[in-house]
């Protein structure tokens, strides 16, 4: 069939080998089945003449590309490959995400996991209230009336760590 564009931009035609662009006063000799002349029928722009090709169209649920039987079996251990990553990537996220969320609890519980660093200073925070505080300055645990106080500071270094670790 003989497509002629009359507009004044390309125009895409679909044909049996796929899309042809004609440019703006352009004519081409294309091959097109009844349905593809009847919608480029329908577009006033395009001039067409002669009759629709009798070659077959081609089906939707035919293959359009052949596929050989060891490629195949590539493509599919490609992708048992991948799904078997897939699937130790998706353990590997619930473990790392059950870990923020136990260290989430343990954020929120006051507790840092770690051991508490001596030296160890018992100070009066309140009256009648003492607390101890680490190394860093940090309290540590909870508060406690001045004969538990007196009671942490007669232990040994290694006792008061000891007491704190539990």
């Amino acid at each position: 069939m003989k497509v002629t564009n009359n507009s004044k931009a390309p125009q895409g035609v679909h044909t049996l080998r796929g899309v042809a662009f004609i440019k703006p006063g352009e004519s081409k000799d294309l091959e097109l089945d009844e349905a593809q002349a009847g919608r480029a029928a329908r577009l006033k722009f395009l001039e067409i003449t002669g009759r629709p090709s009798e070659a077959p169209t081609v089906s939707v649920n035919s293959p359009a590309i052949e596929i050989p039987p060891n490629e195949v079996d590539q493509l599919r251990q490609q992708l048992e490959a991948k799904s078997a990553e897939i699937e130790r990537l998706t353990a590997l996220v619930a473990e790392r995400d059950a870990e923020i969320e136990r260290l989430k609890e343990k954020a929120a519980s006051g507790s840092n996991g770690d051991a508490p660093i001596g030296p160890f200073e018992v100070k009066e925070t309140s009256p009648g209230w003492f607390a101890i505080f680490g190394a860093d300055g940090k309290q540590i645990g909870n508060k406690m009336r001045e004969d538990d106080a007196k009671a942490f500071q007669a232990m040994s270094p290694d006792d008061q760590a000891k007491y704190l670790a539990d």
